[in-house]
């Protein structure tokens, strides 16, 4: 286990093009997303195909990073020299764009559809259980606005509805992370085998998971300790301008780290 950690680790530090890339990404994708929020008129139609056209240029750019990141796992394999060929590496940006983005764009609009699905299952299934936990949007209004008006909490301001919003974004906060454990190697499956059939990709990922259950959860409590710590401290970076940029490349690291890592481990296991 430590020997993957460690070589994702050298491998994102001797390729530290995949973490500026990574952050020059986030920030064309955030500047275009603003851009279009303060120029797009407010129609619901435009703000709908604006970020549909914003969504597709993120599966796009990150096509080519998550190619850019392959290429560096399978150069390491070859050779575990501190030499990283730059040119070479940035030069499969473009081509894993071509190669990937339908089948990401694909990949990512069914990972999205069945997390959907699955969440309005549960969210049925609990309500007919157990009809005290139904909620409308009126509700859910009220309580967003009671709590982002609020100074300090007190337990004293729990409303019965409000219990009830609480345990629905615990729920789904947690189904969330359990989704994600579940499909985190859906990208290395398709990049690693180069099969761009979705449902087979999903269908590899979920047994692979299984199969390597115990270690997959150690990777994957340990890289979400890391998140949640990076996302403190990014919250207290965020005061000064300096200090959010060495933020952001902290976080590019991480997830340079966190991919390189997926994909080693796939690389080997699989």
């Amino acid at each position: 286990m430590f020997n993957y950690i460690k070589n994702a680790f050298t491998v994102t530090k001797n390729n530290f093009v995949l973490v500026s890339q990574f952050v020059l990404v986030f920030l064309s994708i955030e500047i275009i997303g603003v851009v279009i929020l303060l120029k797009a008129p407010m129609n619901y139609m435009v703000t709908l195909i604006a970020g549909i056209a914003l969504f597709m240029l993120s599966v796009a750019l990150f096509s080519g990073w998550l190619n850019m990141i392959k290429n560096a796992v399978e150069n390491h394999k070859k050779d575990t020299s501190d030499k990283a060929d730059i040119y070479l590496l940035t030069s499969h940006f473009f081509p894993g764009v071509s190669e990937y983005f339908l089948p990401n764009l694909l990949l990512s609009f069914v990972y999205f559809i069945l997390f959907v699905v699955i969440a309005i299952i549960i969210f049925n299934v609990l309500i007919h259980v157990k009809p005290a936990l139904s909620m409308n949007m009126a509700d859910i209004a009220e309580i967003r606005n009671t709590l982002m008006n609020l100074k300090q909490f007190t337990p004293e301001i729990l409303t019965a509805k409000m219990k009830v919003f609480l345990f629905w974004t615990g729920l789904v906060n947690a189904f969330h992370w359990i989704y994600m454990y579940i499909m985190m190697f859906s990208y290395a499956s398709e990049y690693s085998k180069k099969t761009f059939k979705v449902f087979s990709v999903i269908w590899d990922t979920i047994k692979f998971v299984f199969k390597n259950f115990a270690k997959v959860l150690i990777i994957f409590a340990l890289l979400s300790l890391v998140y949640l710590a990076l996302s403190l401290l990014s919250l207290k970076l965020s005061q000064n301008i300096i200090l959010n940029i060495i933020g952001l490349f902290l976080m590019g690291f991480y997830m340079t780290f966190y991919v390189t890592l997926v994909f080693l481990f796939y690389g080997e296991k699989a």
